[in-house]
């Protein structure tokens, strides 16, 4: 099984899509990976924890709909690790090819 991490930087000033674009084109340096895994939360930033419940989404939304996508694309797995959802809780979204 070939394993594919990513390292994201999480600047503050930096808006979730603008953060999910630019972390949604580094798997393709992954292409060949079986699983393909972000550090969490990549889509907030981890220190970013006063915005966590705000900048929280449900499954449906923006970061987990471009992961599939990608996971499709790239024929792989991807572990989102802990995805902020509404109300402060966290998933750890996996997702299949």
């Amino acid at each position: 099984m070939k394993i594919a991490t990513l390292q994201v930087a999480g600047p503050r000033e930096e808006s979730p899509s603008a953060r999910r674009s630019r972390v949604g084109r580094m798997p393709t340096a992954a292409r060949g990976a079986d699983l393909v895994v972000p550090p969490e939360p990549w889509a907030v930033g981890y220190f970013a924890f006063d915005a966590y419940a705000e900048q929280a989404e449900t499954l449906d939304g923006p970061t987990v709909t471009t992961a599939r996508g990608r996971a499709r694309e790239l024929d792989a797995h991807v572990h989102l690790g802990n995805h902020a959802r509404p109300r402060e809780s966290t998933v750890q979204p996996y997702l299949g090819q």
